[in-house]
């Protein structure tokens, strides 16, 4: 008996374990089947499988289930542990934030989820929160004349330390800031 079947590539990800994993295909058949759709192209595959004599996927005794339990839950503490360490860091990280803004910053900040800043050249920027890059503003006035994009390269450190290395850089490096900064028109 032959059982007919039909996927597109819209269903890859849901196909591919139905037919290794069902009494539908052998890893030589299904592979016969990937390569044939992966050359061709078409992004339709039809195929015949034949019962592979009623193959059951093995049962795991309690040993192996316990040993699934002990690793799942060590994964979940691991993952914990560590969602605790990055919100630790992300306190402090604040805390050091709002020590180096002076009480309008900070009240900006609050309100506005941004504050300005002086280079030492006289020039104001504004640093936004919510998003790591291209978030300054260059300000002619109360209009922005451009963007700059000048992070750190590190996506795992809190946004708040990168405030502040934008913050110190701009405040008492300003020339070397804007020598390493990419500059964006006002539009993005």
């Amino acid at each position: 008996m032959a059982y007919y079947t039909t996927c597109t590539s819209a269903g890859t990800v849901s196909a591919w374990p139905t037919w290794i994993q069902s009494n539908y295909a052998s890893a030589a058949t299904s592979s016969n089947v990937w390569v044939t759709w992966v050359t061709t192209g078409s992004g339709t595959v039809t195929e015949f499988f034949q019962p592979q004599g009623g193959w059951q996927a093995p049962v795991p005794t309690p040993e192996q289930q316990a040993a699934q339990a002990a690793a799942q839950a060590a994964e979940q503490e691991r993952y914990a542990e560590a969602e605790r360490q990055r919100l630790a860091a992300k306190t402090k990280a604040r805390q050091l934030l709002e020590a180096l803004l002076n009480p309008e910053q900070h009240e900006e900040f609050l309100r506005q989820n941004c504050f300005t800043v002086c280079g030492q050249s006289g020039q104001q920027y504004r640093i936004r929160a919510g998003r790591i890059a291209g978030n300054i503003d260059v300000l002619n006035g109360d209009k922005v004349a451009h963007r700059l994009c000048c992070h750190l390269g590190d996506y795992g450190v809190p946004e708040e330390d990168h405030l502040v290395a934008q913050l110190l850089h701009l405040r008492h490096d300003e020339a070397a800031f804007l020598q390493t900064a990419h500059r964006h028109s006002a539009l993005t």
